[in-house]
Parts: C-alpha cells; structure tokens; sequence
C-alpha cells in the first residue's frame, strides 16, 4: 500500500494513514501506535533506523523528510502545512475552501541523527539540523542548527551535542 516500505520495518495497532500511496518508509522503521501519518498530496520520507512513538502527527501535504537514525517522541506535531494570518483570508479550518484561507505549505526537514522531544512542534519551513536535538514540548519556526540543542517557546539554542561517532549500521 505504501510507496515503499522497507524490510523489518513495523507499523504498529493504531496507526492512521492517509494517503499510502505517498508515504516511503526505509528499513527498520518503527511507526508505534496511533500515529499519524497524513499526507493526501505532497509526500513523506522516513530513512533508515527511525522510531517515530506514540500518539506523534505528521502531515506531510508540503512535503516532510526524515533522515537515518533520528528520533521522534512521543506526541509530537510536524506540520508541512497550516493555517496562517494571510492577506485577509480565514483561519477557520476544513470547511472553508482552501483558496479562500490563509496557508503556508513549506517541506519540512529532519536531518539524520537528529531527536525530537515529546510534545514538540514544527511548523511549516524549518529544517532542523543533522544531530540536532528539539527539547520537549518546544515549538520550532526556524531552522536549527546542526548538533545545536533548541528548547522553549519559541525554540532557542541553549546548547551544543557532541558528534555521533558509532557507525552506521
């Protein structure tokens, strides 16, 4: 059903799925349960070795990709496309006619060794960094940094993360 699903990969009880036909999936992907998966147009791209916990949403209609290895926590929100104060037009949501609501479709990007903490959101545009860390229940609007640690609301940079140095497997 999926573009592309790898091998040993797990899709877990629960998972919502909207618009298959758009989503990859790399090898050994855990999808855990009552995730979101949405993405009637656009697409969305996981990598290799990615765990992606409970309750998570991602909504890939501008287009979402995640690298090798990275980790997403429980309950977070990855938006490639919403609802934004736009020249005059209505922020009413699903039943108002997309031409009349104001939108930002942007690709959001998850670079590899990246870690997502639980209850995060990342909005449309931001591409966070190779080995960079999102803390809980921050909201991300720019992009982070390469191994930077982001936290709050909005994110700042509080910090640095050593370099991965296992191989890759």
């Amino acid at each position: 059903v999926f573009k592309k699903l790898g091998r040993n990969s797990l899709i877990d009880f629960g998972v919502f799925v909207e618009g298959a036909k758009n989503i990859s999936i790399g090898d050994y992907v855990w999808v855990d349960r009552h995730v979101e998966l949405r993405t009637r147009t656009g697409s969305i791209v996981i990598g290799k070795r990615v765990h992606i916990a409970p309750y998570s949403m991602i909504s890939g209609h501008g287009g979402v990709e995640i690298g090798d290895y990275v980790g997403i926590s429980a309950d977070v929100k990855i938006y490639s496309h919403s609802e934004i104060p736009r020249d005059g037009k209505r922020m009413s949501g699903p039943m108002i006619p997309e031409k009349m609501k104001g939108m930002l479709t942007r690709p959001v990007q998850i670079k590899k060794d990246a870690f997502i903490g639980t209850g995060a959101v990342i909005l449309p545009g931001v591409t966070i960094g190779e080995g960079a860390v999102v803390a809980a229940n921050s909201l991300v609007r720019k992009d982070v940094a390469p191994w930077t640690i982001v936290m709050g609301v909005p994110a700042k940079t509080v910090g640095k993360r050593s370099r991965v140095t296992v191989s890759d497997i």
